[in-house]
């Protein structure tokens, strides 16, 4: 479906009460289900993502297809773990139980886990901490991630799991953006998130696994994105992190997304876009946008033609991310109208923790695309440079659909719909 022509900023609140329903659709070899069913599907390539507005079940929309998914590995099978942190043991208890049947379990933690005891005890207990063995726990070192060790604030903040065979399946990558704090946590089940189940794509699984055995290696590679180079698998690319730079907030020439906006033009479509001349059509849910280089190109692909629409969250005491927002939100006499602009405050009771855009139209000199990119990545420096990030990977037209109406679902949830030319209220 196209979008409205020109986009002049609001003059009025968006109006609210847009309805979420991620469809059916089969398009160009991908499948794009509905939300999980009681029955556990079997594994494809879908999106899925929890709707924070909704009762507990659109709530852990995320966590029931991951247990289920563990649930249904096969003994003799391996389930591969890279994660934040856990607090509910819902995950942990479930991956226990499926070593008991005789699955092998490895786990690896940021050292923030340690702050969790309950499940770290679980976790310790049900799969003990010899990484020689084919079922582990481990956590990273104090003070860095298990690869990035570039502060004491270097984390490695990955969410993903790997599943060498679970309900009939082989080889499924469950790449998400949640924490595993459970339903009343804004990581978790009470802000917008969403995962990415990708199935049968041999090329990228092995990707992750053998990012998976260096994250349990433990050795420092503070520029891993030039050691474990991105991987085009199919229709998914995968980049992984750290990268190194000249700084941690500047140079836009090591920012991965920078090069991906750099290699997006406004025209020269002709079935995708806008409904006025397919203008191209830039689609940003995140978190956090910390970077000011990064906001600086969004605002220049606007006013050269093409349609950004940006869901945020902001922290009022986070100088630069408040400043990044608010040069979103100036008023522009650019005949687009700027970037329309949803935001939610860190005070309210949901938010985003997704980090995913898309691009609908050209994109690296091939018109009418339709592509997505999600993962653990947030638009900061931190991130970048000093984090130990699950892969972005970009995938086809067939789960475009399902992050559309989650940005769709997202802007209509939010707070704030500014004017142009308003500024922060948080």
């Amino acid at each position: 479906m196209q979008v409205k022509s020109l986009h002049p900023r609001r003059s009025t609140a968006a109006a609210a009460g847009a309805v979420f329903a991620a469809a059916v659709v089969a398009v160009a070899g991908f499948v794009v289900l509905a939300p999980v069913a009681d029955a556990a599907e079997a594994p494809g390539t879908r999106a899925i993502v929890n709707d924070p507005t909704g009762d507990d079940a659109a709530k852990n929309r995320i966590y029931t297809r991951l247990v289920e998914l563990i649930d249904g590995a096969e003994a003799g099978s391996t389930i591969r773990a890279a994660w934040y942190y856990a607090d509910a043991t819902t995950i942990p208890d479930a991956l226990i139980a499926a070593r008991q049947r005789g699955v092998n379990v490895q786990v690896v933690t940021d050292e923030k886990q340690a702050e969790h005891a309950t499940a770290t005890a679980t976790l310790r207990t049900g799969l003990g901490t010899d990484t020689a063995k084919a079922s582990f726990f481990t956590m990273c070192p104090a003070d860095r991630g298990c690869i990035a060790d570039r502060d004491d604030w270097s984390i490695m903040h990955n969410k993903f799991y790997l599943f060498t065979r679970t309900l009939g399946a082989s080889n499924v990558v469950f790449q998400t953006t949640t924490n595993l704090g459970g339903t009343g946590w804004r990581d978790g089940g009470k802000g917008w998130n969403d995962a990415m189940e990708v199935t049968g794509n041999s090329a990228l699984f092995n990707s992750y696994a053998g990012y998976f055995g260096d994250l349990r290696a433990k050795k420092v590679d503070n520029n891993y994105y030039d050691t474990r180079v991105p991987v085009q698998a199919g229709t998914a690319k995968v980049f992984y992190y750290p990268r190194e730079g000249s700084s941690v907030n500047g140079d836009p020439g090591e920012n991965t997304v920078m090069t991906m906006l750099n290699n997006t033009e406004c025209f020269g479509n002709s079935t995708v876009g806008t409904s006025d001349n397919h203008r191209t059509v830039i689609r940003v849910t995140t978190m956090v946008i910390t970077l000011q280089y990064l906001a600086d190109k969004l605002i220049a692909l606007d006013a050269a033609g093409c349609y950004v629409k940006v869901n945020v969250r902001v922290d009022p005491a986070d100088a630069t991310a408040k400043a990044v927002l608010n040069s979103m939100l100036a008023r522009t006499s650019s005949v687009y109208g700027g970037i329309i602009v949803n935001y939610y405050c860190m005070a309210d009771p949901i938010w985003i923790h997704s980090k995913n855009f898309s691009i609908e139209g050209r994109y690296y000199d091939k018109p009418d695309r339709k592509i997505a990119w999600t993962g653990s990545l947030n638009w900061s420096g931190g991130s970048l440079r000093a984090a130990g990030e699950g892969p972005s990977h970009a995938v086809g037209l067939g789960v475009f659909d399902t992050y559309r109406r989650q940005f769709d679902a997202v802007a209509a949830a939010a707070t704030h719909h500014p004017v142009n030319g308003a500024t922060v209220t948080c």
